[in-house]
């Protein structure tokens, strides 16, 4: 949730009910935590946003079933070890761990070699680390290839692919960062993809 705050996604959840997305994962709270929120009011924002999309679905979104929650990657500023803790209690079955991968190890601190000269923003590797996280948690698939369903691939001028079409994320979960866009499925025909 790029440059959003929970709150802000929340005022969304009418137009993302339009779409009625298969499932949603909701990974947002590090510009939360970063203007002083405490644990459990970005636990309470995440439940209120999940109250607001449930009352615009007729209850559509249940946890572990097809609403994830994604824990806070590592900041070089704030802790956020309290955060994915009770984010990790409270949605234990959707929780899914973005904050290990990322971090030095046996450290709270964002592992460099992850994240941008900022120290806020995850890099390709980073990205990857978080695709890896989310299709463990999922069992999805990666697909390999383009061309499929109306999915196209696009190499971009700094070197990265981009895999998607931004029409149906519903159908075919599309994953969208600053510098990749990544598509996986869960869908069984695509197990062959790999």
């Amino acid at each position: 949730a790029g440059n959003l705050r929970i709150q802000e996604l929340t005022t969304c959840a009418a137009e993302i009910a339009l779409h009625l997305p298969d499932e949603i994962i909701f990974a947002a709270g590090v510009n939360n935590i970063r203007a002083g929120e405490s644990a459990a009011t970005i636990a309470g924002r995440v439940a209120t946003f999940l109250t607001t999309i449930n009352s615009l679905t007729s209850n559509y979104y249940v946890v572990g079933v097809n609403f994830f929650v994604c824990g806070l990657v590592p900041q070089t500023l704030q802790d956020v070890t309290a955060t994915n803790d009770l984010l990790a209690s409270t949605y234990s079955s959707g929780y899914i761990d973005l904050y290990t991968s990322l971090r030095v190890s046996g450290t709270s601190a964002p592992n460099p070699s992850f994240y941008n000269v900022d120290g806020i923003h995850t890099n390709a590797y980073g990205d990857q680390r978080i695709v890896k996280s989310i299709v463990s948690k999922r069992g999805y698939s990666l697909r390999n290839y383009a061309d499929i369903n109306n999915y196209s691939l696009r190499t971009l001028e700094n070197g990265y692919v981009v895999i998607g079409n931004n029409v149906t994320p519903q159908t075919l979960f599309d994953l969208v960062d600053t510098k990749s866009q990544l598509r996986v499925s869960n869908t069984i025909s695509d197990a062959t993809d790999n």
